[in-house]
């Protein structure tokens, strides 16, 4: 009688600690073991439905990572550009570097899914060994590219081009160290890779901007008014003009054309103003960039309308040349 009841006490005792131990998933279980921090990086996700999830979880490593490369990278550019000379380029730099390093991550993929109750979860991973694989390989590409520019800024004479493989020159060693970033926030701090001397680089673009002469020759109907807006914004990044077409080193040429829009509005007139620029090299004498652009505007006055649609197309056109000299390929 007693060895029944300490068997039926022995079960109940069983039964009770299997049905208080709280059983672990599967997926949870294999969390840490398939996908070590040691080999991946990993974000979780959280969401109403599996592919919510995935999104989130894709998201928060992107964004994670994206905080930690913009800093890391600005934080090394920045002992770069405080030793140069050139305030208006380090405040391209440092856009340059915010929009570089918001590019999509690539390599990114879904570890594992589960759910807990109404939650669907997601983990998002990025294997280390292969992203540091992947991006070496780009980081020796864009040396070949530096090499070449600066083979070719060696050739050239004419100020005017001179300033274009300078500017791809500094753009491709912006890319380069948001990669080699990339690598130091995945762990891989001994990197070593080809050096230049950006600092010279950073320096020489506003040195030849501050002796590159333009001259704006516009025709057309309200060419003053595009003219001057031309001047205006290429004067403020640091360009100078001539009055003289012999003394330039860059020619901006070009048309302005205005016409009426029929939208069959009876209490409104509309026009559009169209402008095609082209950009040319004094020393050479050939075209080395044209813009064309046009917009609409309207107004109970064509001739207002006309004069709207100029001045909005005026400031697009500038900053095309704008982002024409500071960015040409």
């Amino acid at each position: 009688m007693i060895q029944k009841i300490i068997l039926i006490v022995s079960m109940l005792l069983l039964m009770t600690g299997c049905a208080g131990k709280q059983v672990m998933s599967t997926s949870d279980k294999t969390e840490s073991s398939n996908f070590p921090s040691s080999k991946y990086l990993t974000a979780t996700g959280i969401g109403q439905s599996d592919s919510e999830a995935r999104r989130q979880a894709v998201a928060e490593l992107s964004n994670i990572f994206e905080s930690k490369v913009f800093n890391d990278t600005y934080t090394h550019a920045k002992l770069v550009m405080d030793s140069a000379k050139g305030e208006s380029v380090n405040r391209r730099i440092e856009s340059n570097i915010r929009v570089v390093s918001s590019v999509r991550l690539e390599g990114v993929r879904i570890g594992k899914t589960w759910q807990k109750g109404s939650e669907y979860y997601a983990l998002a991973v990025l294997d280390r060994l292969k992203a540091r694989e992947k991006w070496s390989g780009e980081i020796e590409k864009i040396d070949t590219k530096i090499e070449a520019e600066l083979k070719a800024l060696d050739t050239l004479q004419s100020k005017v081009l001179k300033l274009m493989p300078l500017n791809r020159i500094l753009k491709l060693w912006i890319e380069k160290e948001i990669l080699i970033s990339r690598l130091r926030v995945i762990g891989f701090t001994d990197v070593n890779f080809a050096e230049y001397d950006i600092k010279s680089v950073i320096e020489m673009i506003p040195a030849i901007k501050a002796t590159i002469r333009i001259y704006v020759e516009i025709t057309g109907s309200h060419a003053g008014d595009v003219a001057n807006q031309v001047a205006r914004t290429l004067n403020n990044e640091g360009f100078i003009f001539s009055n003289s077409k012999a003394d330039a080193d860059a020619l901006i040429t070009g048309k302005v054309k205005i016409e009426p829009v029929n939208l069959n509005r009876q209490d409104f007139k509309f026009a559009r103003a169209k402008v095609a620029l082209s950009i040319i090299d004094s020393q050479t004498g050939s075209q080395i960039g044209a813009i064309v652009e046009n917009t609409r505007a309207g107004h109970m006055n064509f001739d207002e309308a006309a004069h709207k649609a100029v001045k909005k197309v005026s400031t697009v056109v500038s900053e095309k040349l704008v982002e024409y000299f500071a960015q040409a390929n």
